[in-house]
Parts: C-alpha cells; structure tokens; sequence
C-alpha cells in the first residue's frame, strides 16, 4: 500500500508543476492597442449551425453583427429546427444583408448534423478566415479583429478562444476547474508547437480558409461528435500552426453552469475521446478515479506515504487557485475543484454506458449508429486501417 501511495503522490505533484507550466503558455487574447492594425481589412466568414436554439440565436446574430475592424459575411445554417427558427431567421435576413440564412430539411446518410450544417456553411463563405462558432456564443465587438491579428502576428492558420460561462454556479465553476487543467495540457502543446498538440473549441474555432480547404473541410469530419477537437487535430497533422488563447471576458457560451450539467455534457462527447474503445475509456477511468481516491483518503493510512499522498493531492490547489482567481470565481469553487475531479471518470463511464446501451450517440432526437461511429471517425488516438 505504501509503494501505491508514494505513486500517486508522484502522479499528483507531477500533475501540478505540469499544470502550471502549461498555463505560462497560455496567455490572454491580446487587446486592440497591443496588435498591429493590419494593412487592408480582413476578410472574415462566421458560420453557426443551429438547431431549437430558440430566441437567444438573434442575440447571438446581432453581436456577431456588431464586430468591429473587419469585413463579415454572417452564415447562420438551420439544421432541421422546429421551433420557428426558420421564419425567424428569414426575417433577420431581410434586416441585415451581411446575413446569409441557409436552411436544411433532411440531413443525408453519412453525416451527423452538426458536421453537415458547418459543410454547407462553409460551401457558401468568402472570407479569407473563416469562424466557426456554437448558436450560443456572445462576443465582444473587437473579439474577431484581435483574434484575426493575433493570428497573422504568430503566422498561426488556425486561432481558438477558450471562452467564459455566461451563467453559473459556484460548484458548477468547481467542476470545470479540473475539466479545464486537463483540456489546457493540448491547447499549451499546441501554442508550443509540439507533436500531438492540438485544440479546437466549438464557441471560437478561427481558421484560414486555404488550411481549412487544405485538410478537406467538414467533408473529412463529416461523422465526428468531437468535430471542434477533430478540425484542430487535423490541422495539425497537416502541418498548420494553431494559437490558443484565453478570452474569457470576450467570449461568452452557455455550456454547464452546475456539475449535474456537465456530466450530461460530457456524456454525450465523453467515449468519443477515448476513440469508442472500452478498454480505453476504462482505463482513463482507472488511471483517474485511484489517484483521486487515494490522494483524497491517503492521511488515513496513517502514515508518511498516505499524508505525503493527500498532501500532494492538495497542492493541484495551486493551478486551480490560478484559474479561479483569473476569472473571477472567488475562493470557494478553487476550494472545491480538486474534490469535483471525480466528474471527469463519471462522466466516462456514463457517456460509454449510454452509448453502448443505445448502440450509438444520442444527439437531439437522432441515433448515430456506434458501428459507423468506428468505423468512419477520424481516430484520435489509434490509427485505424
């Protein structure tokens, strides 16, 4: 027992000092007065699938509509709503020529309809940058400007934002301080320019359209539940620089205010990241679920390994604390993030148990087969035939 105790005292202080390197290489999205203005204004495209997002998309429509220092042509592409969306994005278009709207009623075999409705927003975009964002997504007016230059500025050919949480909770804020921790591990890789770093947000995924059409669009994702992940993964392999950065205060998405909220969230994506393999979901839910317990529990051992365990579990404090003060949330959810840790293998387990039950991904009121799922995903981490 003490040879596992002293291991994960290990695993939880090489898990903080690697957090907290990772979060040096991570930096803000830099204001207007610290990037260059670019010689001619650039040419941007924004395209958001939708599907019964209701009233809160003409919100989203008109901020989009209000950004700054660049040319936009607006893409909203109707997947299928049947809740008014349609004449409700009919009429916008009369109000704004920068708005295009696109309505699609059938969604064709191979595709899921997400990945589908980016495809025909994308076939139908000019700009020399083209944004793909979530229906729920709020920017500032200068967001898209500060991006596009902070992207030319790195020669980066795809830009993503980590985004703030429109509404939430205190322990909502504490379950995605760890959730956060492991997502910056990619973004951090990805801003260093190593292998196997890569990001992709779905709230702010940037790209420029010669690298999007390069890598094959949304036709090479045509059947991906992680599509954001899976664009900034595939651009990487092609060999196009991303930038990530940290954009809170300018982007605004409504994804998990509570812990109950985010495992649903993570349900629905969560086997996806182990490639739909069970022994790989399993033992991602191992290799987090003991160290969380023994870090938890280890000072009741009551001995030098166990209090050396716990108290190394505690110093993952230190990253959360980084986090949590840095945008705003206050003592309390950095207290609590390293006990919510446990979501993460909850949220595993639940996402392949349903998926397996169902025999594929339940996203709205549409069934993708697990077999297909497979079988025409791009892998993330096993190269299939």
């Amino acid at each position: 027992m003490s040879v596992l105790l002293y291991a994960v005292a290990a695993f939880w202080l090489l898990f903080t000092v690697t957090a907290l390197r990772n979060m040096t290489a991570i930096r803000p999205l830099p204001s207007s007065d610290d990037l260059d203005r670019p010689a001619t204004v650039p040419t941007v495209s924004v395209v958001i699938p939708t599907r019964d997002d209701g009233p809160s998309i003409e919100e989203t429509i008109r901020r989009f509509l209000d950004q700054s220092d660049v040319d936009l042509q607006l893409i909203v592409v109707n997947d299928r709503s049947t809740d008014g969306t349609h004449e409700r994005l009919q009429s916008l278009e009369r109000q704004h020529d920068r708005l295009t709207a696109i309505s699609i009623e059938t969604l064709p075999d191979g595709w899921l309809g997400k990945t589908h409705a980016c495809h025909h927003g994308a076939a139908q975009a000019n700009g020399e940058w083209v944004l793909f964002a979530d229906a729920d997504t709020t920017v500032t007016p200068d967001v898209l400007s500060r991006a596009i230059r902070a992207g030319q500025a790195s020669a980066a050919h795809h830009v993503t934002l980590f985004p703030g949480e429109q509404r939430g909770t205190r322990l909502g804020h504490a379950a995605l301080i760890p959730f956060g921790l492991l997502v910056l591990g990619h973004a951090a890789r990805a801003n260093r320019d190593q292998p196997l770093g890569f990001s992709g947000v779905g709230a702010f995924n940037l790209v420029r359209r010669e690298a999007y059409d390069a890598i094959g669009g949304h036709e090479a994702l045509r059947y991906e539940v992680i599509d954001d992940m899976k664009l900034g993964m595939l651009l990487q392999r092609a060999g196009f620089r991303t930038r990530v950065y940290l954009a809170h205060d300018s982007v605004k998405v409504r994804w998990a205010d509570s812990p109950r909220a985010m495992t649903r969230v993570l349900s629905k994506n969560g086997f996806a990241m182990a490639d739909y393999s069970v022994l790989i979901n399993l033992v991602g839910v191992v290799g987090v679920t003991v160290p969380w317990l023994a870090g938890w529990l280890g000072w009741l051992h009551m001995s030098p390994a166990g209090f050396l365990a716990s108290a190394a579990f505690l110093t993952t404090l230190l990253p959360a604390a980084v986090i949590g003060f840095a945008l705003g949330w206050g003592p309390v959810p950095v207290i609590l993030a390293p006990f919510m840790t446990v979501i993460i293998p909850i949220a595993m387990l639940r996402s392949m148990w349903a998926t397996l039950r169902d025999g594929g991904v339940r996203w709205r009121d549409t069934v993708y087969p697990l077999d297909r799922l497979r079988r025409e995903g791009v892998p993330l981490l096993l190269r299939r035939r």
